[in-house]
């Protein structure tokens, strides 16, 4: 079950809770389709915090890349176990793609958005689309 959260405000380049997810199932992937385009040179972290129930873990995980005419400096970050920000891609019009990987049984995460760099400084960071997958390939 996922909630878009439409309505959160950019404020200094960051938006808190603009996405959330909560799971229910064995391990599986989440395929998240910004609406971030190459070419339109932006910086960003997005980052997720919650709680997996069934591996006892918190969620603390985050992938930056910047959207340069190719996808430049992307990278990913897990502080703790309850999910894994498992890359970061391309769709195939042109879109910033992040992947996660999710702990089996309940789990609950929410998404905050960083755009403070001069590039893209107060960009609107949103999911144009959220597929679930069982394998690690690129869905868009």
């Amino acid at each position: 079950m996922a909630n878009l959260k439409a309505n959160t405000k950019v404020v200094y380049g960051v938006q808190h809770d603009f996405y959330q997810n909560r799971y229910y199932g064995g391990n599986t992937y989440f395929h998240y389709k910004t609406n971030i385009a190459l070419s339109t040179y932006t910086m960003v972290m997005i980052e997720a915090i919650g709680y997996a129930y069934g591996a006892n873990q918190s969620i603390r995980s985050s992938w930056v890349f910047y959207s340069y005419s190719y996808l430049a400096s992307a990278g990913t970050s897990d502080v703790y176990g309850g999910l894994n920000a498992h890359g970061v891609y391309v769709s195939s019009d042109n879109y910033v793609v992040i992947r996660a990987s999710a702990a089996s049984y309940f789990s609950g995460w929410l998404f905050n958005a960083y755009t403070v760099c001069p590039a893209g400084y107060n960009a609107d960071v949103s999911f144009t689309a959220v597929v679930q997958t069982d394998n690690a390939g690129s869905y868009y």
